[in-house]
């Protein structure tokens, strides 16, 4: 069965693992994963449950749609607690645009100590939220009516996925958010289910997503990986610290970026290089059971997939984000915001990936 969920595995875990001097880093991630999945397995989940998901027990043999698609869609949107109302975002209105970024800058994602919040820039949200086939009725908020500000917001994106050797038509679904001050309200159940209605009047019923937890019930998982550049202000913000016995002057050191690429003909992506990178990221993805289908290249794919910075190298491809500092450490206002260089279709060994980020280093883009 195909879910609508892609779960991401965080790395942290309640339990005390005692290391055994025969296991593996690999051997240990699994068991983290395997107590993640417990914990998951014990909590009650009163929206999940009632979702055309999988329960997290439950044993899964088969596959194909969870529920009928030729099932009655409700037309009317659903109804939401006095004082707020349903609005769809024009991103690319300056105004609109930066209610939503505000809303994300000061109430999205952040780590579990709320020092460190993502700080998406109006730029990349156009350029995530607007590929080709973008529609306004899916970049949906909640606003006050009083006051007229955004309160609530969810954005669904086109996406043409391959599960096992079958291509679906199927949306992204990102960039759920609630102000923090209306959490209580349980206002995040009710974005994910209207914008599922809006997005099943349209003849899609699978959707696949993201999230920092596990909840019923993830089809993929995923890590992510640090690679400290700028030790001193990294250190300075509080997003890494010094170990035992280690000198900031040995920890730039174990970080200090190569002065020169090690391979050459390393360079800046251009159009004509997109239908070679679309095929090489195509073949690559065909090692996974789950997976976007890239196999047809149009002139607004290559001018989206240009947008952002990317460099050729047997292709990686790079996105820039900003994280913020909101625990008012730093030395300045300028060192709370942390530009961070975000892998995206990276199919390249470690080799090609450093030469990569030697370049970006020295034309200044990263710093």
């Amino acid at each position: 069965r195909v879910t609508q969920c892609v779960c991401e595995f965080t790395t942290f875990c309640r339990h005390p693992l005692q290391r055994n001097p025969t296991m593996g880093d690999e051997e240990i991630r699994k068991q983290i994963e395997k107590l993640q999945w417990e914990d998951a397995a014990k909590e009650e989940h009163r929206f999940w449950d009632s979702q055309p998901v999988p329960k997290m027990t439950e044993q899964v043999d088969s596959e194909g749609p969870l529920e009928p698609t030729e099932k009655q869609v409700r037309k009317e949107p659903l109804r939401l607690p006095e004082g707020f109302e349903w609005v769809d975002l024009t991103l690319d209105d300056d105004e609109e645009m930066t209610s939503a970024y505000e809303l994300l800058r000061d109430n999205y994602v952040e780590d579990d100590d709320a020092m460190f919040r993502f700080n998406y820039s109006k730029e990349f949200l156009r350029w995530a939220a607007m590929p080709p086939g973008w529609r306004k009725d899916w970049h949906l908020g909640v606003r006050a009516q009083k006051t007229g500000k955004l309160l609530g917001f969810i954005t669904a994106v086109p996406a043409t996925v391959r599960v096992f050797d079958k291509s679906m038509k199927m949306v992204e679904i990102n960039f759920l958010c609630v102000h923090k001050k209306l959490r209580a309200k349980r206002l995040a159940p009710v974005l994910i289910m209207e914008i599922t209605r809006r997005v099943n009047l349209t003849g899609v019923f699978q959707a696949v997503y993201t999230v920092g937890s596990v909840v019923p019930r993830p089809v993929s998982g995923a890590r992510y990986y640090h690679r400290t550049i700028n030790a001193r202000k990294l250190v300075d913000v509080g997003f890494t610290g010094l170990g035992p016995r280690m000198t900031m002057q040995r920890f730039e050191k174990l970080y200090r970026v190569a002065d020169k690429p090690c391979l050459d003909g390393v360079r800046q992506m251009k159009e004509a290089d997109v239908p070679a990178a679309y095929k090489l990221v195509s073949e690559y993805l065909k090692n996974f059971s789950l997976g976007k289908n890239l196999q047809v290249v149009t002139h607004s794919q290559s001018q989206r997939l240009l947008a952002a910075t990317s460099l050729v190298v047997i292709f990686s491809y790079f996105f820039f984000l900003e994280r913020r500092c909101c625990s008012g450490r730093g030395t300045s206002p300028t060192s709370r915001e942390r530009p961070a260089a975000c892998t995206y279709y990276c199919h390249s060994p470690l080799l090609y990936f450093n030469s990569t980020l030697t370049c970006y280093t020295l034309s200044g883009i990263i710093d």
